[in-house]
């Protein structure tokens, strides 16, 4: 079966974040969807990511040479083979719970798909957040001097409705983003 998602972490160094990373993502997925997990090892260093990350939980990839973060990410999206290319950065979470009990990152996957079932969605942003639980990036605009700005950055409430409904924003951040990858191909 072909994979409907495929999660792309783009790792330099750092393997206790992309193992935290990882194992945030595979926890709160639903289970119901096919999804493949890739790593690639920017040439890190410091670890051989190759030989540290069990194969059962993703499939890692080295590149001979550091490439930079967009060169790294490209090799990645080349040996993705999900409809849905989720690229997320090494040091993201996918957290179940707020401190009140409420869902946060359970079912991401099938959030995920719902969003992309609209045909003239090609990109989705993630909804992220500071460890205190104020809101980091929920996407953004432009003013009227072409400067960015975040919606919502810093509320407390991350319930807020302004960053809990699904919205066509001018550009969201790359550290959790989701795109079609026959867009991201062409």
């Amino acid at each position: 079966m072909t994979p409907l998602i495929s999660v792309l972490i783009p790792a330099y160094n750092h393997f206790t974040e992309v193992m935290a990373c990882l194992t945030s993502l595979q926890m709160y997925a639903s289970k119901q969807l096919a999804i493949t997990f890739l790593i690639q090892d920017d040439a890190s260093p410091e670890v051989y990511l190759p030989a540290v990350v069990p194969p059962c939980s993703a499939s890692v990839k080295r590149n001979p040479e550091n490439l930079g973060f967009v060169g790294n990410v490209n090799a990645g999206a080349a040996r993705a083979d999900g409809d849905i290319l989720f690229i997320v950065n090494q040091d993201v979470l996918a957290v179940g719970q707020d401190a009140d009990g409420g869902t946060l990152s359970q079912d991401w996957d099938i959030h995920l798909v719902n969003a992309f079932a609209d045909l003239a969605v090609g990109v989705v942003g993630a909804k992220l957040l500071f460890p205190d639980g104020r809101i980091q990036n929920a996407g953004g605009f432009f003013d009227g001097r072409l400067q960015p700005f975040h919606r919502g950055l810093g509320y407390s409430n991350h319930r807020y409705a302004e960053v809990n409904t699904p919205e066509e924003v001018t550009w969201t951040t790359g550290a959790a983003f989701a795109v079609r990858r026959d867009l991201f191909t062409a």
